[in-house]
């Protein structure tokens, strides 16, 4: 969520006057051509061209182009992500949010009684199913056309093994699995390819809940402990991973 607040910050200081612009051109427009038609209601006019005008400016204003858009569909992804692992937390899972490496951007790791789990979220439109390999999208309007996306899967597997290696550096030896979470028309509650488990993001923490414990609660504090240094340290300017959304932190 950071990331696409910052960059529509810079956006709209970049292009303030154009929200002027949309605020004032519809006064300036409308104003003169309404007093010449209807003067006997100035007020009124006055008012709905300042409204109009205020409309137009919010609009703009809260529509980014695209690939600053892209961020706000990623952030909300994984803000639904997270909502869905709170009924975890209680039980004794501790969750770590947004963390920023030197690889790239980790969107969440799950630490609990089955593992350790390093989930990447994506909020898709259309009919997505999941190949071997890749991930299938298809145009709910147009069935035989769409697109495939080979990269999400190897970046989040990626991911997974860069924070394996950095805990048995550290002494906490445990494989880390990938999920995806797909916020999307899924029609398989879960799958596993690749040796990445694909998610339905509605069905995350059932499937969650389901994995077989393999750890006692007092393991599971040592590998939570292990993976926050951990986290703390993969970026050049890392923060507690915990902080970076407090309210759905499990520690």
């Amino acid at each position: 969520m950071d990331r696409f607040v910052a960059r529509r910050r810079v956006w709209r200081h970049r292009f303030w006057w154009a929200f002027l612009l949309v605020l004032v051109v519809p006064i300036a427009v409308e104003l003169p051509i309404a007093m010449a038609t209807h003067p006997s209601h100035p007020a009124f006019w006055i008012g709905f061209g300042l409204g109009a005008g205020l409309a137009a400016a919010m609009v703009l204003f809260d529509s980014p182009p695209g690939h600053i858009e892209k961020w706000r569909i990623g952030s909300d992804g994984e803000k639904a992500t997270a909502r869905q692992l709170r009924p975890l937390l209680k039980p004794g899972w501790t969750l770590f949010n947004d963390i920023e490496t030197s690889h790239g951007n980790i969107d969440h790791v799950l630490v609990g009684p089955a593992g350790i789990f390093m989930l990447e979220s994506k909020r898709l439109s259309g009919i997505v199913t999941v190949d071997p390999g890749k991930l299938v999208v298809r145009w709910h309007e147009d069935p035989e056309h769409g697109y495939e996306n080979e990269s999400i899967g190897g970046r989040a597997r990626a991911a997974a093994y860069n924070l394996h290696s950095a805990l048995r550096t550290a002494g906490a030896g445990i494989w880390v699995q990938a999920i995806v979470v797909l916020w999307a028309d899924l029609e398989q509650r879960s799958t596993e390819q690749d040796k990445i488990l694909w998610v339905r993001g509605d069905q995350l923490a059932t499937v969650l809940a389901e994995q077989p414990a393999r750890y006692p609660s007092e393991r599971v504090e040592q590998l939570a402990s292990a993976t926050r240094s951990v986290l703390k340290g993969l970026g050049p300017d890392a923060q507690d991973p915990t902080e970076a959304h407090p309210q759905l932190s499990g520690c």
